[in-house]
C-alpha cells in the first residue's frame, strides 16, 4: 500500500477536489479507505466524495453494501443510476 497511499497524496496535492470512484468491490474499497487515511492525516475534515454508478445488473447484496456507505455521513456520496441498454 506504501505505492498506492503515495499516488493518493500527489493527487490531493495537485488537485482541489478528490472523488473516490466507488463499485463495491474489494478493490474499490480499499482504494476508498486509503484515500481517507491519507486526507485525515492531511488534516482534512470535510466529507470524502465518492461516486457510485449503478448499472442496474449489480446483484442486491452488492447495492446493499454500497448503500450502507452512502448512508455514512462521513461521505459525500454521489449515486448514479445509469440504465443499461442492450
Amino acid at each position: 500500500a506504501p505505492a498506492a497511499t503515495e499516488r493518493i497524496r500527489h493527487v490531493a496535492e495537485i488537485f482541489d477536489v478528490l472523488y473516490v470512484a466507488f463499485s463495491g468491490g474489494k478493490d474499490s474499497l480499499v482504494v476508498l479507505h486509503l484515500t481517507e487515511e491519507v486526507l485525515r492525516e492531511q488534516g482534512y475534515t470535510g466529507k470524502i466524495n465518492v461516486i457510485f454508478r449503478d448499472e442496474e445488473l449489480i446483484p442486491d447484496d452488492v447495492i446493499e453494501f454500497v448503500q450502507r456507505y452512502a448512508a455514512d455521513p462521513k461521505y459525500n456520496f454521489l449515486y448514479l443510476a445509469v440504465p443499461m441498454l442492450s
